[in-house]
């Protein structure tokens, strides 16, 4: 059987992560493929090829010391540093004395996606314990998450770690949305490009230049974000006709929480996407007449959740 581990913790589902900033390391064993029938045989040369899911490839071998025996017949890349997000494909090679090639595919999640609700939140929600399922329950939360997104028409719900910049065109002279919304103004700069060379050389100062909008929006419960901001009396944006942006700004971009409604969304769709490997048909059972009971298009508590946060236009 292919082995995939982590450290000492073997995965059964071959998934793993890639940590922000440390890669995970794992564990590539050919298993017994590589044999002579009813023998354990050492093949002559021994290659690993490893197929990242950014298309890259890594080659080791037994001969370069890149590829370890751990047991006759049997070998292992024991420290492969998955240093990507995505698929891998890691293709075992053996010629000469034995010959044979063992394909292992394993998943490699980036702990830093943004996600509404957690897979370990899925689990205990729904009474798992076991790590079989841990795969496809992985898939389906981050799926679920870029549907909620889909399903509103806002970008994201989290915000930025640190400030980042954007620009934008003004839709007035008075107005500029920010649809991906402004979480805080601490650490906000916006600036505009009065001549529209692509240097914004103008800076504006809050409350005094401009204001943000909705004026109540941390205010709320959940706090939303601001998503316009307007100028005050002295000034107009640049309305630029030759396709440039005339506003940057500087902000955390997106929501300032991820708020109750979208978190409980998630984990209502992410079992509902995480079952249908039960119900490929869409058929769930029959009623008391026998009739076929099919899952509804829309799960309707999810929609009832996500309808205060819906918008049309604005992502």
């Amino acid at each position: 059987m292919d082995e995939i581990t982590v450290g000492d913790r073997p995965l059964l589902s071959k998934v793993f992560y890639v940590e922000t900033g440390t890669n995970a390391t794992a564990t590539l064993r050919n298993g017994d493929t590589v044999v002579v029938p009813g023998t354990l045989t050492d093949p002559t040369t021994v290659t690993l090829v490893v197929y990242k899911p950014d298309g890259s490839s890594n080659t080791y071998t037994y001969a370069g010391a890149t590829v370890l025996k751990y047991a006759t017949g049997v070998f292992d890349k024991s420290d492969y540093t998955a240093d990507q997000a995505g698929d891998y494909i890691a293709i075992w090679t053996g010629t000469g004395a034995a010959v044979d090639t063992d394909v292992i595919r394993f998943t490699a999640f980036a702990t830093t996606d943004n996600l509404y609700c957690s897979p370990e939140a899925v689990k205990s929600r729904f009474g798992i314990t076991d790590t079989v399922d841990d795969h496809e329950i992985n898939r389906a939360v981050r799926a679920a998450s870029r549907r909620v997104e889909s399903y509103t028409g806002w970008e994201r719900f989290w915000r930025d770690p640190a400030v980042t910049t954007r620009t934008f065109s003004a839709d007035t002279a008075r107005s500029c949305r920010v649809p991906v919304g402004i979480s805080t103004a601490l650490g906000l700069v916006v600036k505009t490009d009065e001549d529209g060379d692509g240097t914004f050389e103008r800076t504006l100062t809050i409350d005094t230049d401009f204001v943000l909008r909705p004026s109540n929006a941390l205010a709320r419960n959940p706090a939303w974000p601001y998503t316009e901001i307007w100028l005050a009396d002295n000034y107009n944006f640049p309305v630029l006709a030759n396709g440039r942006d005339g506003v940057q700004v500087t902000s955390r971009f997106g929501w300032p929480a991820i708020v109750d409604d979208i978190a409980e969304a998630s984990l209502i769709l992410s079992h509902r996407l995480f079952k249908r490997k039960e119900t490929s048909s869409g058929v769930v059972g029959f009623d008391g007449l026998g009739a076929t009971v099919r899952l509804s298009r829309t799960d309707p508590d999810v929609a009832e959740l996500l309808s205060p946060y819906r918008v049309f236009g604005i992502a």
